[in-house]
């Protein structure tokens, strides 16, 4: 097992970091998804297998939607916390990979997670080859569950049929999740962007290839049913930070493409 096999580059750590969202904010959440039991003193178990609970739960109480992008004014989702505490949890909506994966985010925080957003390209291609991958167009996030360690996992509860399990951040069979039915899998992959016009030198050393291998994006990959094997749905690069600050701009650039689709 390589020694950075399941962690980020440098075997970096997740800091800690406040949520915007009350105890009772996170209570009534907990409430909302059937989590059981109830927090007790505002304390709750921030670890492994509590965090796939939660993705479970989560996914089965809130759907995957983008209806305020088609029948709003705006043509946007506001991305602002409490604005996504007040769709999710009073209109009782979803929202898109950028809303869902900010709430939860937003909720992981004021649990005890060490989490962070990524963004991806998403493979507009459904088959193995070709690929394709527009500018960035989906939000995911990185968490790190267990207490005291740097092992660190992918999660997304933004991707309609997606996985419902954390992957494990790691180029092997560990990686690869089950789905909601079970003609589902998912993996992560680590290999080159295939757009990428710069690789690793040939006959380098061990060291240099695996230095420059854990500089290449992770494919988040979906397993195809009927023998079509797994394919390339996702490239994430899970070392620029996905600031909060720039997901409004993403969100209007997509809502202005909708709208403009709408009116050809």
């Amino acid at each position: 097992m390589d020694t950075e096999e399941g962690t980020l580059r440098d075997g970096l750590y997740i800091k800690s970091k406040p949520s915007p969202y009350s105890p009772q904010q996170l209570a009534r959440y907990i409430t909302r998804i059937g989590y059981t039991p109830i927090i007790a003193n505002g304390l709750f178990a921030a670890n492994l297998d509590n965090l796939e609970r939660l993705i479970r739960l989560h996914l089965l109480a809130f759907p995957f939607e983008n209806t305020a992008m088609h029948y709003t004014l705006e043509r946007t989702v506001n991305l602002e916390p409490q604005s996504l505490y007040h769709r999710f949890m009073d209109e009782l909506k979803g929202a898109d990979c950028f809303g869902q994966n900010s709430f939860f985010l937003y909720i992981l925080r004021g649990l005890g997670y060490r989490a962070y957003n990524v963004v991806g390209r998403v493979n507009v291609y459904k088959v193995l080859e070709p690929t394709e991958y527009p500018p960035q167009d989906h939000l995911l996030m990185l968490v790190q569950p267990i207490p005291d360690s740097n092992v660190t996992y992918l999660v997304d509860v933004g991707y309609c049929t997606g996985p419902i399990r954390p992957i494990l951040l790691a180029d092997s069979d560990k990686s690869v999740v089950l789905g909601t039915t079970d003609t589902e899998r998912y993996r992560i992959k680590r290999r080159a962007d295939p757009r990428s016009s710069v690789g690793e030198r040939p006959k380098t050393t061990l060291a240099h290839r695996t230095h420059f291998r854990f500089r290449n994006p992770w494919m988040f990959q979906q397993h195809r049913p009927f023998g079509l094997g797994f394919r390339d749905s996702t490239c994430v690069w899970p070392h620029a930070r996905h600031l909060d600050r720039a997901m409004d701009s993403y969100v209007h650039v997509f809502g202005s493409r909708i709208l403009r689709k709408r009116h050809l």
